[in-house]
């Protein structure tokens, strides 16, 4: 026998996370967070010349690993995509830490971060810097 499926309400799992407690005055900031749990991350692969916007949402480390760790941004597009940047290159990884030591880059900020390309090779036996150009704004 086949079953309709049928889309689940974010704040009836919210009303089973909280013991069956009547959640349906939940802050707006709350439903965001519901709505964006469900959706869909993608991580940023990009190649020179790309750009990805929108609203800072979250800032996360990533595991340990041979080249230690780094930071992972999600950005929610304006079109409500959820990307992951990882900020893996040198270049994007300090100015993302700079920002995030100085408190100049906050959750909730919008941000534009593009990938300008490969730089020219400038010392013999080292890798050539990937370079990033981040832009963002505090409303």
């Amino acid at each position: 026998m086949e079953t309709e499926a049928t889309e689940k309400d974010p704040f009836d799992t919210l009303q089973a996370a909280f013991g069956g407690e009547d959640v349906t005055q939940a802050s707006e900031g709350l439903s965001k967070l519901l709505d964006m749990v469900d959706k869909d991350v993608i991580a940023w692969r990009p190649e020179a010349g790309d750009v990805v916007a929108g609203t800072l949402r979250d800032v996360s480390d990533s595991s340990e690993n041979e080249f230690g760790s780094y930071v992972i941004l999600m950005i929610e597009t304006p079109t409500g995509k959820l990307v992951n940047v990882h900020c893996f290159h040198t270049v994007l990884r300090r100015d993302i830490e700079r920002r995030l030591q100085r408190g100049t880059l906050k959750t909730g900020d919008e941000i534009a971060i593009k990938y300008i390309g490969t730089a020219d090779k400038s010392e013999k036996g080292k890798n050539a810097a990937e370079l990033y150009r981040v832009v963002v704004n505090r409303p």
